[in-house]
């Protein structure tokens, strides 16, 4: 009777110990079987989903198309792939370098984004609604809201669907009295715009919209350029200089980081194209597809690139 007191009394001990102290990691997202034996319940096993907190001394297992983002206390991020067990003390070394406080926030945006239990993209996007109006769009779907800002002296890329197939498209920038600064033709559905190559004044709105070459009645709709500057600018700069310090890497969470900065910073012709690189570098992770949506959602973006 004794020895059972001695042992309870250790257990509660334990597992308030347990509680107290700090968890090592976070599950930022999980794909296929993923599942954690925890230090306190040896022989046991509960599935990890997004949220669930990784503390030391336990193991995380994962089955042979398992797939697991996570994010520590301090703001790093690490991603396992591939069948085993990954004993959590172990995993230390594979930390990406310190995120600063600035990358850190994008982490925590993104957790905010997928913070709905139900994690399904109609849910998800129940709750979030559009705030921005589609373009009006005539035959060419050009992948970007009403809006966008954008670096004058960078190279962004942009995206379009259209209903059927043209020759060549035209891509032009125009000044707000309808006078060409910038012109370019492609056959393909997408083009690097530079913007370091077009003289934009920083007081001034552009305007950027797609056409069909040979029918001009065939276009896009017309998205507003707003030319970051002064103050802005500069931060901008900086603070992504830190985010990619901090989040160098092509895999899934640091494109996520990276689409979080450019969309929390209204700069959209970039966040689409790292929620773009995120979603191909992990395609079977349904919690990014909801990020996604509800970017697509809240900004009135349609359709699937």
């Amino acid at each position: 009777m004794k020895t059972k007191i001695i042992s309870l009394i250790a257990a509660v001990v334990f597992a308030f110990t347990l509680s107290a102290q700090d968890y090592a990691f976070k599950a930022l997202a999980s794909s296929g079987e993923t599942t954690i034996e925890r230090a306190s319940a040896p022989g046991k096993y509960e599935p990890i989903k997004m949220g669930t907190k990784v503390y030391k001394n336990d193991k995380i297992i994962l089955g042979g198309s398992g797939y697991l983002g996570l994010t520590s206390a301090s703001g790093k991020t690490i991603q396992l792939k591939g069948e085993g067990m990954y004993p959590v003390n172990d995993l230390s070394g594979d930390l990406k370098a310190d995120q600063s406080d600035i990358a850190s926030q994008y982490i925590a945006y993104i957790f905010d984004g997928m913070k709905n239990e139900g994690g399904s993209v109609a849910s998800n996007m129940s709750l979030t609604g559009s705030v921005e109006r589609s373009l009006g769009n005539a035959g060419i779907n050009l992948f970007l809201p009403e809006s966008t800002k954008i670096k004058p002296n960078k190279v962004s890329t942009i995206n379009w669907i259209a209903k059927e197939n043209a020759e060549t498209y035209r891509v032009i920038v125009q000044n707000l009295f309808d006078e060409e600064v910038y012109s370019i033709e492609t056959k393909k559905t997408t083009a690097e715009i530079n913007f370091g190559e077009i003289e934009m004044n920083a007081d001034e709105i552009y305007k950027l919209s797609i056409v069909d070459n040979n029918n001009k009645k065939v276009k896009s709709g017309v998205v507003t350029l707003q030319v970051l500057n002064g103050d802005e600018l500069t931060k901008v700069e900086t603070d992504f200089e830190a985010v990619n310090a901090a989040a160098e890497g092509h895999d899934a969470i640091s494109n996520l980081v990276k689409a979080s900065f450019y969309e929390q910073n209204g700069m959209y012709m970039e966040a689409v194209e790292y929620f773009e690189k995120a979603i191909k570098a992990e395609p079977e992770v349904e919690e990014y597809k909801v990020l996604y949506e509800n970017f697509k959602n809240k900004t009135g973006i349609n359709g699937e690139l």
